[in-house]
């Protein structure tokens, strides 16, 4: 079976309409779901699912008292579980005036021979309850110890 060339480029022509309405379709779903707004648009709301989660009502001041008390983490994926203590809760955006309440870090340690590996781990803790982290291991001139740190950060751009 041949095709004349005439049908070859109505079909190409065909193919590119369509790739470009596609694509135009998808970026305008793709701003209705939550996509960073233009400058000058006005600010998406935060989503519900995102409003259900315990960590977005945990703010830096929640973590400060419990500096130096141990956190029970476990992953979900590979079922590791280890108890890590926080020792640090740092404002990654120090201004003058005031703390930022939504961009800090938290730095945590824990036995070094039972290091963890990059992941969501689940969070418990006697006072603050039970949420999700991301826990990224860092080094330090400690060599006794291991340590970990997640970096919540809410602020705009």
């Amino acid at each position: 079976m041949s095709i004349s060339r005439r049908s070859f480029l109505q079909a190409g022509a065909m193919a590119a309409f369509a790739a470009g309405t596609t694509r135009g379709a998808l970026a305008k779903l793709g701003d209705k779901m939550g996509q960073a707004p233009s400058k000058g648009a006005p600010p998406q709301p935060i989503p519900y699912a995102a409003r259900l989660d315990p960590i977005f009502y945990l703010k830096q001041s929640s973590f400060a008292p419990y500096v130096n008390t141990p956190f029970r983490v476990r992953n979900a994926s590979s079922k590791q579980s280890a108890t890590l203590t926080l020792v640090e809760v740092a404002d990654l955006r120090a201004s003058q005036t005031k703390q930022n309440e939504d961009a800090y870090s938290l730095l945590f340690t824990g036995a070094r021979t039972k290091a963890l590996v990059q992941d969501i781990y689940s969070f418990k803790h006697a006072a603050l309850g039970e949420f999700s982290l991301l826990l990224v291991r860092t080094y330090s001139r400690d060599e006794s110890r291991a340590y970990y740190e997640a970096i919540i950060d809410r602020l705009p751009a």
